[in-house]
């Protein structure tokens, strides 16, 4: 069986195509639900027991739970354009920096006022943001 090698620029794709509309959070997360976690894919950021890439696809596969919306594209990207792990300093190295990075505002107020299974309903409404008072 052939292992499938997952590079940061295919996932910068989907999160472009998330972003953009191109694909809805529920194809994203079926997506992600697809290769993680997966004895089949590996990833061409390995270093030490460190990746990348692992740490997005891991981060798309809670998409729903994290109550993640397309207008967070831009932490993901943020987290992809870092160099690898030992050239970099002071900064994301972990799931734990992705979440915090992630976890917005918006999305403890989504937590605290909406059910899960609302969520992809809410998600792109600007206006829901905008009556909250969540807009960035």
């Amino acid at each position: 069986m052939t292992t499938r090698i997952i590079k940061r620029e295919d996932l910068a794709q989907v999160v472009n195509d998330w972003g953009s509309g191109r694909m809805s959070s529920t194809e994203v997360l079926n997506w992600a639900n697809a290769l993680y976690p997966s004895d089949e894919v590996d990833y061409d950021d390995w270093e030490e027991d460190n990746s990348v890439t692992n740490e997005i696809l891991a981060a798309l596969d809670m998409l729903d739970m994290n109550l993640a919306l397309p207008e967070d594209v831009a932490v993901y990207l943020e987290f992809l354009s870092h160099p690898s792990a030992s050239s970099r300093a002071a900064t994301p190295s972990s799931s734990a920096d992705l979440m915090r990075l992630i976890m917005t505002a918006a999305g403890h107020a989504f937590a605290k006022c909406f059910h899960i299974r609302d969520f992809y309903s809410l998600q792109h409404s600007s206006l829901v943001r905008r009556s909250l008072n969540l807009e960035r």
